[in-house]
């Protein structure tokens, strides 16, 4: 009965960019996620994207990934309610025109794991320790704060990744939130679960090679009465003061921390 069967929505873009030395962050990347993320909401779809991890081609995607690139990409498609992550590629391709014999997966040629296996491995024990609390929740937008601004908003951006996100959400749209302040670009997943709580994935979104920490400062209402939360770092969980509604945030090169405030 194709009535009942699972649907899935899937696509692909890398976002791991070097070009003449230079590293950076395709900027059509979180614009291509959100489009995976809107019509699966749309349509009742599972929601699965690809992430890199290998270097491939000979142009700007020749990069082998790092811990933190890997963490980067599967923590933004966290941010986006993403129902799963798939590995472009878990198996290294054959040599042909768009992989080299240098360019290798995280399973080599050889069939022994590479130093991208490990890196990929780490990322993932991290997201598994606490998947069971992540979907719990129903994923309801992103919202975006430039490196250094206060303002947020769906036409305040002068970063050029953020700024292909069609439907960002303004502050104004999450009630529980004030203001949000950041000393790099930050990306935040917006969610809520069914008892009223709201959960929040909060991402370092920069390129992990240029740009290390991030200080992130979330301000709540005050209504809300919020004098503690629920962070999960790395895939462990610890609980935070909120003092003054204010929470700071330090972020490391590609990290996320999903966060749950809450009053006690």
């Amino acid at each position: 009965n194709l009535a009942s069967e699972e649907k899935w929505i899937s696509a692909d873009y890398y976002v791991l960019n070097l070009v003449d030395g230079e590293y950076s962050l395709a900027p059509a990347f979180l614009g291509n996620v959100e489009y995976v993320a809107k019509y699966g909401e749309k349509y009742g779809f599972k929601k699965n994207y690809f992430i890199q991890t290998m270097p491939y081609g000979g142009g700007s995607h020749d990069r082998v990934p790092t811990y933190e690139d890997i963490r980067l990409q599967e923590y933004a498609l966290l941010a986006f309610g993403m129902d799963s992550i798939s590995l472009f590629c878990y198996m290294t391709p054959n040599v042909n025109g768009e992989f080299s014999e240098v360019q290798e997966a995280m399973i080599g040629r050889d069939g022994k794991p590479t130093p991208i296996y490990d890196a990929v491995k780490k990322a993932n024990q991290e997201i598994l320790k606490f998947d069971h609390v992540y979907l719990q929740f129903d994923w309801k937008g992103v919202f975006t704060c430039d490196a250094g601004k206060t303002e947020v908003g769906k036409s305040r951006t002068r970063y050029n990744c953020f700024s292909t996100i069609s439907d960002r959400l303004s502050i104004e749209d999450v009630q529980s939130v004030s203001s949000v302040t950041c000393s790099q670009n930050t990306l935040f997943g917006y969610f809520g679960d069914e008892y009223a709580n709201d959960g929040f994935m909060v991402v370092n979104y920069n390129d992990p090679h240029n740009i290390k920490e991030s200080h992130v400062t979330m301000e709540f209402e005050d209504q809300r009465g919020y004098n503690k939360a629920i962070l999960y770092r790395g895939g462990e969980k610890s609980i935070v003061q909120i003092e003054k509604n204010k929470i700071d945030i330090e972020l490391g090169a590609g990290e996320g921390v999903f966060v749950i405030p809450y009053c006690e």
